[in-house]
């Protein structure tokens, strides 16, 4: 059975590294794990190593906010967070199967990572974020990074704002996966914005994926990458079998098949600039393309990982913790529709038979996302048109 136990003012330990110290080692035939520390909403200014225990796919460690606290990718909010002001990396992990959901890492200065995993077969990062790190002459090596012989990594619903860095040595990433060639690892509808790097050598990359036997990089949304030197949304590099599709940002460069771009920041996110208030929601506004008067680019663009293949752990939530709907287009980066989001109103739209034998109205959007059938029909039908019969006849569910 798990044991859960609260972390902060008031709760079972103070701090989630006391948390972690007391059922550190041998985990695998404890009858207690796995074991999940949930976070109160306030800040843990000692950093986190997670390190040495030994763990199985049933016994393992899960860090994850409180209910109610959880951060949601604004940046402004009351959520746990978790800083450090000496080291390289803010959190650490080396024990296999970690999970860590819905907390905030960041507003530290001269530390290399944000999220470090070395080395470690299992581990999802799920709705996390990272922001407001900065250092001056240095690396940034990556909000979220991943190195070693890492496999079966997954990283999900997480958001990442306000790196920067200047002076001679100075690049930034926001995801960062480099390997050996061996492991395995996927990236779905994160969303990285305002990475930034003066050095006049320096670079700037959203995701960096290396010698990886397996890639999976979907539905991921890259805001503002600045550099005077190389910069692209996605750069990757080393790996076996590469699937790089349906990924929005401000620069193209990387971005894979079925992308979008084009757009601006600002015109898309909620808060796209503000260090301490960043809000990477999605603007309101009907899905569209680049440009288009009252559209959001990045709604309904993305790939429907609820009826693919493509993915390692089944989806099923976004950053809010709404569930991501399974007979509609998903939104590219964090942030997701709920499934109603999508439907037309009362008299706009096509009027489309359910599977319960009612009738609603479904956008044209979704209408030819979900019916295939109906292009053959037209092309099969005088001029390109079905006929209302035939349409209603049809189901969407």
């Amino acid at each position: 059975m798990s044991t859960i136990e609260s972390i902060g003012t008031g709760g079972d330990y103070a701090t989630p590294q006391d948390w972690y110290n007391a059922h550190a080692g041998n985990i695998t035939s404890d009858v207690n794990a796995p074991y999940i520390g949930e976070l109160t909403p306030e800040i843990f200014s000692g950093g986190l190593v997670m390190s040495g225990s030994t763990t199985d796919i049933t016994h393992y460690f899960h860090l994850r906010a409180k209910t109610g606290s959880e951060f949601n990718g604004n940046f402004s909010g009351a959520y746990p967070e978790i800083r450090k002001t000496s080291g390289d990396d803010i959190v650490k992990i080396t024990d296999n199967y970690t999970r860590l959901e819905h907390f905030c890492v960041g507003n530290t200065t001269n530390r290399h990572n944000g999220i470090f995993v070395d080395s470690v077969n299992h581990i999802i990062i799920d709705a996390c974020g990272v922001h407001n790190m900065d250092y001056n002459n240095d690396i940034i090596d990556g909000a979220i990074h991943v190195e070693g012989d890492s496999t079966n990594v997954v990283i999900r619903n997480c958001a990442v704002g306000s790196l920067s860095t200047d002076g001679a040595a100075g690049a930034v990433s926001g995801i960062y996966i480099e390997g050996t060639g061996s492991g395995t690892c996927e990236l779905y509808n994160n969303t990285v914005n305002q990475l930034n790097c003066g050095s006049v050598v320096g670079t700037a990359y959203g995701i960096i994926v290396g010698d990886q036997l397996t890639a999976k990089i979907i539905n991921n949304v890259i805001g503002v990458i600045s550099a005077p030197n190389a910069k692209a949304s996605i750069y990757t590099t080393g790996i076996g079998t590469l699937t790089n599709i349906y990924n929005g940002g401000e620069n193209a460069t990387g971005l894979g098949s079925a992308s979008v771009s084009g757009w601006s920041s600002a015109n898309v996110f909620v808060n796209s600039t503000d260090t301490n208030a960043m809000d990477l929601h999605l603007k309101p506004g009907q899905p569209g393309n680049v440009g288009a008067a009252g559209a959001n680019p990045l709604r309904q663009a993305g790939l429907n990982l609820r009826k693919s293949s493509l993915y390692i752990s089944t989806p099923t939530y976004d950053i809010d913790n709404d569930v991501r709907g399974v007979n509609v287009p998903w939104n590219m980066g964090a942030d997701g529709d709920a499934e109603g989001v999508t439907k037309g109103t009362s008299t706009t739209g096509m009027l489309c038979k359910k599977s319960d034998g009612t009738y609603t109205y479904a956008q044209w959007r979704l209408f030819y996302a979900q019916c295939p059938k109906i292009n053959s029909m037209c092309n099969a039908n005088s001029s390109g048109y079905v006929s209302a019969s035939q349409v209603c006849q049809l189901s969407l569910w």
